[in-house]
């Protein structure tokens, strides 16, 4: 069983801001919980070391929206494969908008 959703994508933090002495590092905290009631922190996306500049930033802010996705993804892919009894066209075209708006969510729109 996995811990179930929503997750959401917290703040980017430049860790270097907080310890002068780290290597440039970012991490973005995903949490158990809409953006609006953030609870426990579930996993941490980081990337770090020395070339971390601020396009590591932005992958590490779209790597956080992926694994904050996964819970909807699941739901989603669960949902489509169980409703195998509606028409076709139909069915593909609910199936695209519905993979659509989960795309748009994990690139952040």
């Amino acid at each position: 069983m996995h811990t179930p959703g929503p997750w959401s994508v917290g703040q980017t933090r430049n860790m270097r801001n907080i310890d002068p002495r780290l290597q440039p590092m970012w991490e973005t905290l995903v949490h158990v919980g809409d953006g609006a009631d953030q609870g426990n922190c579930l996993a941490i996306a980081y990337l770090g070391g020395k070339g971390a500049i601020s396009q590591m930033k932005e992958d590490i802010e779209a790597n956080a929206r992926l694994i904050a996705a996964a819970p909807a993804m699941f739901e989603l892919i669960k949902k489509h494969l169980e409703d195998s009894g509606c028409d076709g066209d139909l069915c593909a075209r609910v199936w695209h908008d519905d993979f659509r708006k989960l795309i748009r969510k994990v690139e952040g729109e």
